[in-house]
């Protein structure tokens, strides 16, 4: 159970569909969903692929609902060697791989005005997600989550982005929705089940995998709040 109010953001309704099941719904303001799911009082935004989109809707959840955290689950591409599909990843930061003013000077991924490549979690959210994943028998473990716009498919670009940023997985969303938040000062968390491998098989083994992926995604984050 998380006491106060929490919001959780997901990119697609494949994604969001077990929490929408899970609502005892009250209201819907401006898109957002408030409710509760067990014990815990939520507000539910489903952005749409992409870091505007999660940023435009980080922003409005957190100016409309003030919530007390917020939570990003879904899915996302391998980028570490010795993760599988349908493994999941708890962020212990986020960053935002393409980001690119080096010839400036900066370093990849350096978010202007922030001065910072990596986004921390909050430590507390990152340990009880990870309880709840032990406690239903899903592997998991900490890691980098690296946001991009674009679907990663290459095995090229998929390495570059592990090389520089020492990231387990890569998706669409997560870094803006951690920067909103860290400007925010609200505390963040994210979550990804891996769908695919971020190689040249990422197509045809995340439109396999991505229902159940996105899931098991729900599974974890549902454990925590009920």
């Amino acid at each position: 159970m998380l006491t106060g109010l929490t919001g959780i953001i997901c990119a697609m309704e494949s994604e969001l569909r077990l929490y929408r099941q899970a609502l005892q719904f009250q209201r819907e303001e401006k898109g957002l969903l408030f409710g509760s799911i067990g014990p815990s009082r939520v507000v539910l935004g489903l952005c749409g692929p992409g870091k505007v989109n999660a940023a435009i809707c980080a922003q409005s959840l957190l100016l409309l609902a003030q919530p007390d955290r917020v939570i990003n689950t879904g899915v996302a591409g391998a980028l570490a060697p010795d993760l599988h599909t349908l493994d999941t990843v708890i962020a212990s930061a986020v960053c935002q791989h393409d980001i690119d003013s080096t010839a400036l000077g900066d370093e990849p991924g350096l978010i202007s005005g922030i001065e910072q490549v990596f986004l921390p979690c909050d430590p507390t959210l990152q340990k009880q997600l990870l309880q709840a994943a032990q406690e239903l028998g899903f592997p998991a473990r900490a890691g980098v989550i690296a946001s991009g716009d674009q679907f990663l498919a290459d095995e090229a670009r998929k390495r570059a982005i592990r090389q520089l940023f020492g990231a387990d997985c890569g998706e669409m969303e997560t870094g803006p929705i951690g920067q909103a938040c860290f400007l925010a000062g609200v505390p963040f968390a994210a979550l990804r089940v891996l769908s695919d491998s971020g190689d040249g098989s990422a197509p045809m083994v995340y439109r396999a995998l991505v229902e159940r992926a996105s899931d098991l995604s729900s599974r974890i984050l549902l454990q925590l709040l009920s």
